[in-house]
């Protein structure tokens, strides 16, 4: 995936890098990409291609259909599902629970313009974090989100504290966002593993990517909100001379309990 520098994009980025509302941090990315594989990626992606393809076969069932919530398959037959069993024990994966009650992991993407825009989103996240490997994710750990108002509405809430904070936050975001057209976008949102470096010690997060098929871009926003360090109040406190009779107390608090 090529980084493409949209100044528009670029300075929301910035803003977001760090926002302290004073009980909690704020950080974030906004980042825009080009879908055009470069160095790297060409390899991985034929490795995910290989890994994701239908290699199964035409299934027994010539009426077998497949639609999709998020890059989950969902299986619909006319046949009984006593005249292929097998199909059908394959929407149901032990443990992974999807938002449509009919649809669950296969294992694969049968689909080959699925299947791209799934790896196209895993290249956008090693190249966003390329300190962490994301070829593991599972295709059910993204969901496609069918209304973009429940997108900025979501948005908008989790942000709403920096925005007032920073009352030029709101129209630089979206209007960094328009750069993409989300209206004509699909998007999908990210729901990591608890190991990934996108949930580490956070209080909430979110991670969207918007894509545009015409534009051939990814928009990819993430963001997360941790506890704000209590480390750094201690320092000013020490700063200014208020550490030393706190620490004084602790002592003796200390020493009389041992005394008793």
């Amino acid at each position: 995936m090529k980084y493409l520098a949209v100044p528009e994009v670029q300075a929301v980025d910035s803003m977001l890098s760090l926002i302290n509302t004073s009980d909690a941090i704020i950080q974030g990315r906004l980042e825009a990409y080009s879908c055009k594989r470069i160095g790297s990626d060409k390899k991985l992606s034929s490795k995910l291609e290989r890994q994701y393809s239908d290699q199964s076969g035409s299934a027994p069932c010539g009426s077998l259909e497949r639609a999709y919530s998020g890059f989950t398959p969902i299986l619909a037959a006319s046949c009984s599902p006593r005249e292929n069993p097998d199909e059908f024990m394959l929407s149901e994966s032990p443990g992974v629970m999807a938002r449509s009650e009919s649809s669950a992991s296969l294992g694969v993407i049968p689909d080959a313009n699925m299947r791209r825009l799934f790896i196209d989103l895993l290249l956008t996240l090693n190249t966003t974090f390329p300190d962490y490997d994301f070829s593991s994710v599972r295709p059910e750990e993204f969901i496609e989100e069918s209304n973009y108002d429940l997108v900025a509405h979501s948005i908008n809430s989790s942000l709403q504290k920096a925005m007032m904070l920073e009352s030029s936050l709101a129209p630089k975001l979206w209007h960094g966002i328009e750069t993409i057209k989300p209206q004509e976008c699909v998007i999908f949102s990210y729901m990591p593993a608890a190991d990934s470096p996108l949930t580490d010690s956070c209080i909430w997060s979110f991670n969207y990517f918007f894509f545009n098929k015409e534009l051939k871009r990814v928009l990819f926003f993430t963001c997360s909100c941790s506890r704000a360090m209590q480390g750094a109040s201690d320092a000013s406190d020490a700063s200014m001379g208020y550490g030393s009779y706190d620490d004084e107390n602790d002592q003796q608090m200390d020493f009389d309990m041992e005394d008793m």
